[in-house]
């Protein structure tokens, strides 16, 4: 037999005890969620404004007085923001994100060229209609290479500093060595609201040395990294160096790095090797990323001849 529970009327003070703690309650909760919306309110106007003159000036503060052309840093600043809107759907580029890893016009310490209005205009119809970063980067990378920005570029070993400007150097002669395709595919990527940054090594901990640099892509929630080079089909995560790599050296010129625009987010240093003296620069290190890398299953085979190239440009030099 089911038990039945007594009930108890509620003496008439105390509901109105209970009724008052209930408003007092929902006072609390009211005064919390102004408050929580007000700190989110703050944080949202804690960067630059979302103008483009905003942007311009942001990012202006974070470079070599050498590097703000005024005319220059607005415009990248307008395609920027149309950039912005291409990838906005996807939901995957927070703001912060979209400041430091796609708004900036310069990777490393290459040439400045105003690469951005060609480039948005002849890859922008190709992420129409895509729903994910990894998507649209997918649509963009191939057609760097096979001609999409107006002329086909190659892989040729040892042309770095001579060829590292995408549009005024590598576009111009149609080739460049790992860091001026490297400088070309990230940019290409920023174009289309894609984030995307150059990564690479000064010197290999391995004998005989040489260096590297490659390119990651946000998308997913995590990096992604593809090496820069003529390709069909993207494979994510699966390159020639993945072992190399694992010998790295945190903190000294055998880690692996990405340069940062704002200074006050870096926590190393990379080593241009290519200037004479070496030149440093902000730096993020990514050594424990690569160190720590698990390879696929389906991974390529590491003698694939199409990595041959690449590698062996990379153990002799730049």
């Amino acid at each position: 037999m089911a038990a039945h529970a007594k009930t108890r009327a509620v003496p008439q003070h105390s509901a109105h005890w209970l009724i008052l703690g209930q408003l007092l309650l929902l006072g609390v909760q009211s005064r919390s969620a102004v408050k929580d919306e007000q700190i989110s309110s703050l944080q949202v106007h804690s960067g630059p404004t979302m103008t483009a003159q905003g942007l311009a000036d942001w990012l202006a503060e974070r470079q070599p007085a050498g590097n703000r052309q005024s005319d220059l840093q607005l415009r990248n600043a307008e395609y920027a923001s149309k950039a912005k809107e291409l990838s906005s759907h996807t939901g995957e580029v927070s703001e912060d994100m979209f400041l430091r890893d796609v708004l900036p016009f310069r990777q490393l310490d290459e040439p400045i060229d105003d690469w951005r209005p060609a480039f948005y205009e002849k890859l922008a119809p190709l992420v129409q209609g895509k729903m994910s970063l990894r998507d649209m980067a997918e649509a963009v990378i191939p057609v760097v290479f096979n001609g999409g920005l107006g002329k086909k570029v190659v892989f040729k070993p040892n042309n770095t500093p001579q060829v590292m400007a995408p549009e005024s150097q590598t576009l111009a002669k149609g080739y460049a060595s790992c860091t001026g395709l490297s400088i070309l595919l990230a940019d290409a990527l920023r174009s289309v609201g894609v984030p995307a940054r150059v990564v690479g090594i000064a010197v290999w901990n391995i004998k005989p040395g040489g260096n590297h640099n490659w390119v990651e892509v946000w998308w997913g929630g995590n990096w992604h990294f593809v090496d820069a080079g003529p390709v069909q089909k993207v494979d994510w995560d699966s390159t020639w160096f993945t072992d190399v790599a694992k010998k790295a050296q945190p903190g000294t010129i055998h880690g692996i790095y990405t340069a940062v625009v704002d200074q006050a987010e870096a926590d190393s240093r990379y080593t241009l090797t290519w200037r004479e003296p070496p030149v440093e620069q902000p730096a993020l290190d990514r050594t424990a990323f690569y160190t720590g890398f698990q390879k696929r299953d389906t991974i390529r085979n590491e003698e694939d001849p199409t990595w041959n190239v690449y590698r062996d440009g990379s153990l002799r030099n730049r």
